[in-house]
């Protein structure tokens, strides 16, 4: 998404805030996703790191635009799910994101109005960051469906580890990941560099 970002946005203003005030920010416009994130699904187009698109439509991604969400639907589309092995622990991984968003959807209604922007309290800001981490995992889901066979992302272990990588986050608690998944990553990472191959998402040379 980011690369497709920075080619069809002319000039980008990058903004860094500090974290609270990001976060502040972010919460006004909850209320508005969780409307329009209970209907549609993925866009496979959106997902397909280094292939061609057409210029990408910025308004499809603003808190306000209507109905369906474009990254967040990833965790509930069929098409995504179905590119993940049943009775993976990947795909258990996905699912219990999916129940985060709908617990996240009751956690979001129930904010008083006033909590946002400067005066956020921090339980609220904590609400926005667990939105921002269960996006994330969305994003790296669709991704992952879209990948073809060189991406990392099309990799099981690879995608198993982000994942948990940002479950724990959305936990509290960042530990090291099991024993099993740093082998697996350290012997994909080991293989790629001594065929050649780089280390990324996209498989586009």
């Amino acid at each position: 998404m980011f690369e497709k970002l920075l080619r069809d946005v002319g000039a980008l203003t990058v903004r860094n805030g500090s974290p609270a005030e990001l976060l502040g920010a972010a919460l006004a416009h909850l209320p508005a996703w969780i409307e329009r994130s209970r209907d549609g699904g993925a866009d496979p187009a959106l997902f397909r790191l280094g292939a061609p698109l057409a210029p990408i439509r910025l308004d499809r991604l603003a808190s306000r635009a209507g109905s369906g969400d474009p990254v967040g639907g990833a965790l509930h589309d069929a098409g995504v799910r179905a590119a993940f092995a049943p009775g993976s622990a990947e795909l258990a991984t996905l699912e219990r994101f999916a129940d985060v968003v709908s617990a996240l959807r009751w956690e979001v209604a129930a904010l008083p109005p006033a909590q946002a922007g400067a005066d956020a309290a921090p339980p609220a800001l904590a609400v926005a960051h667990r939105v921002a981490l269960a996006l994330a995992a969305a994003a790296f889901a669709g991704v992952g469906a879209a990948a073809d066979e060189a991406s990392a992302a099309a990799d099981p272990g690879i995608r198993e580890a982000y994942l948990r990588r940002i479950e724990d986050r959305l936990a509290g608690r960042v530990g090291p990941l099991e024993p099993h998944l740093v082998e697996h990553v350290v012997a994909y990472a080991a293989d790629r560099t001594e065929r050649g191959i780089r280390l990324d998402l996209s498989a586009a040379e």
